[in-house]
């Protein structure tokens, strides 16, 4: 066999490969059978469904008050 017959099968493999992986990304991975409708992947919400409530986040806390240390400077040296 032939080195640019292998390449032109690998290449064909791989052309296969990435339709099939486009066709099933397309699809969203779901399978029917012919003549058949796929059920709805989102569950409907009753009527009467009670409505989630929210919690609040935690306050931040308060800062603290305690002082910014003063940086002093050294005194310059006498010449």
């Amino acid at each position: 066999m032939s080195a640019s017959s292998f390449s032109i099968r690998w290449l064909a493999g791989l052309g296969i490969l990435l339709i099939v992986f486009i066709l099933m990304a397309c699809s969203g991975g779901e399978t029917s059978t012919p003549g058949s409708t796929a059920a709805p992947t989102d569950t409907p919400v009753p009527p009467n469904a009670p409505t989630p409530t929210l919690i609040p986040a935690s306050p931040t806390p308060a800062p603290t008050d305690t002082p910014t240390p003063t940086i002093v400077a050294a005194p310059a040296p006498s010449p």
